[in-house]
């Protein structure tokens, strides 16, 4: 990957934060949310970590 060979810090912080988010949709996966409670939980703990993705 082109990112990784430049910017490896970034790259790996990249990384970093597409992992937390898959976490957050697996335990969504996982324990079967109803799609309300799914919302709830992508706001309260996938909303804050694109933000700081972003910044």
């Amino acid at each position: 990957m082109d990112a990784q060979e430049n910017n490896p810090a970034k790259a790996s912080d990249a990384l970093a934060y597409i992992s937390t988010l898959y976490a957050v949709g697996k335990e969504i996966v996982d324990k079967k949310l109803t799609s309300d409670i799914a919302v709830s939980l992508r706001q309260a703990r996938a909303a804050p970590i694109v933000k700081q993705f972003g910044e």
